[in-house]
Parts: C-alpha cells; structure tokens; sequence
C-alpha cells in the first residue's frame, strides 16, 4: 500500500475519531442553560427527553438544607447558582452509615454528580439519586 493511501486512511480514522469523542462538559458549565430550559414552557418535554436517568455532569452549590430522612437516607437541598434558590435536591442512600448533616447557618459547600430522577417546576427544581461517593463536602460514618 502506498505511503500516501496510508497516511490518507489514517488521518480520516483520526478525524473520524475526532468527531466521535464525547466531551462532558462540566455541570457548573452546562446548569445556567439546563435550568433555563427547565423552567420554560417544555420543561418537563426537555426533562423527559434529555435528563431522566441520565448521569449528570459534576456540580457544585451550597447546601441550603439537609434532612436525615431516615437511618439510611439524606436529602440535601442545594443552590448552585448561589442566587439562594433551592435547584436541586440530592436523594443520599447510605445503608449502614450516618450523614453528618452540617448546620447550614454557616455556607458548607458541596460538589456532586448525580442521576436525574425527577422534575417539579415549582419549588425544587430537580431531584438527583447521588451515591456517598460521589458526593464531597458532608462526612458519612458507620454507624
């Protein structure tokens, strides 16, 4: 084969690759224009097509509240565009392990990632399934 044909052939696999590569932007990023879209008028067509049980990009907000739910379960509400808006609330499932909820009087900060379970236009806007380990700045311990 011919050096030309090869180059040829590779360069159209590399462009091909190219083009191919999904980049995940960062949640901090993408969530102006997510919430945008969430809030208007086909919200809940964009929530049903794009988001539900999707795994969102990391994020990052400050914690508004936090509610021990039951012995295996956290619920966190959080403001990340740090306008004081409850946006989203994060669902933590810890089975043997007890989340250290913060008081939230002073700002405790959180990055997350997480899979979108559900949608309300009013109130919360967005409830995310979020593992322990995904989650960093609150302390789970054993029980």
């Amino acid at each position: 084969m011919p050096k030309q044909l090869i180059a040829l052939v590779f360069a159209l696999f590399s462009a091909r690759a190219q083009l191919t590569a999904q980049v995940v932007p960062d949640g901090d990023t993408v969530w102006p224009r997510m919430k945008r879209e969430l809030q208007s008028e086909n919200g809940q067509r964009y929530f049903d097509l794009g988001l539900r049980d999707a795994l969102l990009s990391p994020m990052t907000g400050e914690v508004m509240s936090c509610t021990s739910a039951s012995d295996q379960r956290t619920e966190l509400v959080v403001d990340i565009t740090g306008k004081g808006d409850a946006e989203v609330l994060l669902r933590i499932t810890h089975p043997g392990r007890t989340a250290d909820c913060p008081d939230t009087r002073s700002k405790i900060v959180v990055r997350f990632r997480g899979i979108a379970r559900e949608f309300k236009r009013q109130s919360v806007l967005l409830l995310l399934d979020v593992e322990p380990k995904d989650l960093r700045g609150i302390t789970f311990r054993n029980r």
